[in-house]
C-alpha cells in the first residue's frame, strides 16, 4: 500500500500530514491506519498529531480509523491528536459525541504554542 501521510518529527512530536489534497476514505484508510499505528503503538511515550489540512472528504471508514488510532494510543499510554479539521468534520465529530474523545487543535502551530 502506498504511504498517504508524510510523517516528520518536531519537538519530540510526530506530525502526520497528507502528501496532497486528499480524500480520507475506505480505499486509503487502511494505509493511513497502519502508518499511524506504527507510532501510537510504541512502548516509549509518543505524541502523534494528525494534520487534516487538505482532506476534502471523509467517510465512516475514516471515523473508524481515527477511533482505532485513539484506542491504540491510549492502550499504550500515548497521545493521538487531531488538528486542522474543517467545520464540517468538527460538526460530524460533535454529532457523534467524539469531541469528548479526541483532543483537537485549530492548527499545528496552536498545538506547539502550548
Amino acid at each position: 500500500m502506498e504511504n498517504v501521510l508524510i510523517i516528520y518529527e518536531r519537538d519530540n512530536v510526530y506530525v502526520g500530514s497528507f502528501k496532497k489534497e486528499n480524500t480520507f476514505y475506505l480505499d486509503n484508510s487502511q494505509s493511513i491506519k497502519e502508518q499511524i499505528y506504527f507510532y501510537v503503538s510504541k512502548e516509549e511515550p509518543t505524541i502523534f498529531l494528525l494534520d487534516m489540512t487538505g482532506v476534502t472528504h471523509f467517510d465512516s471508514s475514516t471515523i473508524g480509523c481515527l477511533v482505532a488510532s485513539i484506542r491504540t494510543a491510549k492502550k499504550h499510554r500515548n497521545f493521538f491528536i487531531l488538528c486542522c479539521l474543517t467545520d464540517r468534520m468538527k460538526d460530524i465529530i460533535k454529532v457523534m459525541h467524539l469531541d469528548k474523545v479526541f483532543t483537537m487543535y485549530e492548527t499545528v502551530e496552536e498545538y506547539f504554542e502550548i
